[in-house]
């Protein structure tokens, strides 16, 4: 017997005699043990290939998902990741994956590092938003920055039913592709120590549609087009940063840079109407210059950190400085040459520049074993420091321009920068009473200063009070209510455009000039309002297999309904409500199951009154002008679903859910006996169906095939788009885009290999 076989039988017969899970002494003897079977693989790794076909042309189906055209796309996915051994010293990894890779909605994403040291990521991702397909436009050029009139245009025609639309009318897409790439980094040099830093570039391009203004007649009866404009966006930002973390305290550091560059920076176009008072207003034909978004810049470095006071209390909060700065060079106060700019403006860009202070203070305590206590300060401030200058305008590129030195003159404006200051205080605390009940009481303060507001100051005081219960082991639940009261300074008369003309015009003005809108007609946000909400939750898990949920909640506001000057109007009732009833099912260890229902009500009141001359004292008003209009939004859902796994000895898996939604909106205007008769406006109604299922069945070990079907149905009626065609108004040239309804049907076919 060579040296060979004799070490292998020596080993055989070691093993033999020595494996726990091969044989077993029992009384003397020997007997074979049933041997254990072993564990299933696990796999980190998967490469997705196939094949989808959907059945639909819509921009609405596809808005998000680049399924926006009936046929087939590729179906790629894949998760990569490469991990050393439990038993190995090296800590490295890599991961790397990828998601509708042949779709427009793709995403990529990488990461190598070594545990506990240094990380490095680069990611890309691309969002489609296609918006409409069915636009429908007569200017030459559309999409473009340059926009012209077709040549069967006429120079006599005043409202768009007189413009040949019928023969000029082309189709234009709007839509827009956002595409993002970036790069990061974390290291930790020392112990305690973390660098960090990313940079990521997006560009944003396509189309999208701007309303475009010329006047008739010396500045007033406006005509307005909607144009399809250009969209070439770019956006940078940055961030580093560096943390030193203990047990006991923590600091971060951290600055954050932006950079947006709009490379059109404006749209010319032509006007496809003629004046049509008096000839003194913008004519058939002349140009029109309407700037877009201007390039701009920030800045924000943030410090942060919290400490730890043994194991029951701590403070933490954090500062923040802002810069935002735009220095865009302006265009000129118009294009059309038939009115001459006799008054340069006064800066060549804005120079805006706009700082920003944010700081939040937070501590937390535990004094006792059964109390927990809270206290929290926010002061955030917006400081506008833009500078004010006097811009004789050309009134919608239409009128003569404004004499800067002639205090009557109101087409001499003045910016607004408008600037914010709050602070916010919050108090809370929680007291288990018992194993059962837990009881937490808050207050929050909150006052807001705004700059060139027609109210200077608000202030907002809340109380609230929760209470928490588990009477039992499977049955938890809470209640909660809160009351708000804000409260503000007095309504001051909201000054043309609240100090947009210069004091010198001002000055001029008798008591009705003042008021650009009606003087008790409130903003609805610096109104005085008293809130009441209460909320609450219940669970209760009757076995291992059931649960059950039932969360819903109550909102009753209610604003101010006088002023100095009399009866307020706008918004005087916001009546929110809203309940979910879940289930879970879960009969088997291979099976779960879901369903749900949800329904919501939104209710708003709201009053106006009809005006077209100047503010009269409301001693002499008209009380058949007054109005009032009741808004009523109810959206019901349901959803369900299954999870079936490891069905045919564990070679099947599937998941299956429906979703249905249904929204309502029922807007019913009331008008006075004066005005004219009201038409009742249908509801706005949106209904969708969701079907979805999808199938796994496993080959080998590592290898399945996946079958998937989706199945979606949505319909809307809109009574401001439906049978609203490009020249429905007469004063506005429509786009005529329609109701988004579809039917949709789509199939993945793809095999899954794992490693």
């Amino acid at each position: 017997m060579n040296k060979l076989k004799y070490n292998l039988y020596v080993l055989i017969a070691v093993a033999f005699l020595s494996s726990n899970n091969v044989i077993a002494q029992e009384e003397g003897g020997f007997m074979l043990e049933e041997v254990t079977e072993a564990p299933a693989p696990v796999y980190f790794s998967f490469v997705e290939g196939g094949g989808i076909y959907s059945s639909a042309d819509s921009f609405k189906f596809g808005e998000y998902n680049g399924l926006e055209e009936e046929g087939f796309y590729a179906n790629f996915n894949f998760g990569v990741s490469l991990l050393t051994a439990y038993d190995d010293n090296s800590t490295q990894y890599a991961d790397f994956s990828g998601t509708n890779v042949g779709l427009d909605n793709r995403s990529l994403y990488g990461e190598y590092g070594q545990q506990g040291r240094y990380s490095v990521y680069a990611e890309y991702d691309q969002i489609p938003h296609n918006r409409l397909d069915d636009a429908l436009t007569p200017f030459v050029g559309a999409g473009t920055n340059n926009q012209t009139l077709p040549a069967s245009f006429s120079p006599t025609a005043t409202v768009t039913t007189q413009l040949p639309l019928q023969s000029t009318l082309n189709q234009v897409d709007v839509e827009t592709d956002r595409y993002t790439a970036g790069a990061g980094f974390t290291w930790i040099p020392l112990e305690n120590w973390q660098l960090r830093g990313n940079y990521h570039h997006q560009i944003k391009d396509g189309t999208e549609t701007l309303a475009s203004i010329f006047a008739q007649g010396g500045g007033g009866n406006l005509r307005s087009s909607i144009l399809v404009v250009p969209v070439d966006y770019q956006f940078d930002e940055a961030d580093v940063g560096v943390a030193y973390t203990t047990k006991q305290y923590q600091v971060d550091l951290s600055y954050h840079f932006s950079y947006f560059n709009n490379s059109e920076g404006a749209v010319n176009w032509r006007n496809p109407f003629n004046e049509g008072g008096g000839g003194t207003g913008a004519r058939f034909n002349d140009p029109g210059l309407i700037a877009t978004a201007p390039d701009n810049t920030a800045h924000q470095v943030t410090l942060s950190g919290g400490y730890n006071f043994g194991a029951t209390s701590r403070l933490s909060g954090s500062f923040s400085w802002g810069q935002m700065l735009q220095s865009d060079s302006f265009y000129n106060y118009s294009v059309n040459p038939r009115f001459p700019i006799t008054t340069l403006l006064p800066r060549g860009d804005l120079d805006g520049e706009i700082q920003t202070l944010f700081a939040n203070l937070n501590f937390t305590t535990r004094p006792i074993r059964n109390l927990s206590l809270g206290a929290h300060y926010t002061y955030d401030d917006r400081d506008n420091q833009s500078p004010r200058d006097v811009y004789s305008r050309i009134r919608n590129d239409a009128s003569a321009q404004a004499d800067p030195t002639d205090p009557t003159d109101e087409n001499n404006r003045v910016p607004r920068p408008y600037s914010l200051e709050r602070h916010k205080v919050e108090l809370d605390a929680d007291y288990r009473l018992t194993r059962i009940f837990k009881l937490g009481a808050g207050y929050e303060f909150e006052q807001i200063d705004r700059d060139l507001s027609e109210v200077d100051s608000t202030r907002e005081h809340t109380g609230k009070v929760k209470l928490s219960l588990t009477p039992y082991g499977s049955t938890s639940g809470w209640i909660k209510y809160a009351f708000s009261r804000r409260t503000g300074d007095d309504y001051v008369t909201n000054l043309p455009f609240v100090e947009g003309q210069t004091a010198a015009h001002i000055a001029t003005l008798t008591f009705d000039e003042l008021f650009e809108n009606d003087p008790t007609l409130l903003k609805w946000y610096m109104n005085d309002r008293d809130k009441h909400d209460v909320k609450g939750n219940i669970n209760f898990t009757p076995a291992n297999t059931v649960s059950l949920g039932l969360t819903g909640g109550v909102s009753l506001s209610d604003y101010n309904d006088s002023t100095t000057l009399g009866p307020s109007l706008g918004l005087r009732k916001d009546t929110r409500g809203y309940g979910t009833f879940d289930l879970g099912l879960y009969p088997t260890e291979n099976i779960d199951t879901y369903a749900y229902v949800t329904y919501e009500r939104i209710q708003r009141e709201q009053n106006g009154y009809e005006r077209n001359t100047v503010v009269t004292p409301l001693s002499v008003r008209d009380p058949g002008r007054f109005w009032d209009l009741d808004t009523i939004d109810d959206v019901y859902s349901l959803g369900t679903g299954v999870n079936i796994r490891d069905l045919m000895g564990g070679r099947v898996d599937i998941n299956a859910d429906y979703t249905f939604s249904y929204a309502d909106t029922e807007i019913d205007p009331v008008g006075g006996t004066t005005l004219q008769p009201v038409f009742d406006l249908t509801h706005l109604t949106t209904r969708t169906h969701s079907f979805n299922i999808t199938g796994d069945y496993r080959l080998r070990d590592n290898m399945k095939v996946r079958l998937a079907y989706l199945f979606e149905y949505f319909k809307t009626r809109d009574f401001s788009l439906s049978q609203v065609y490009p020249d429905s108004l007469n004063n506005v040239l429509l786009l005529g885009n329609t109701d988004p309804n579809y039917t949709a049907h789509v199939g993945w076919l793809s095999f899954i290999y794992e490693f």
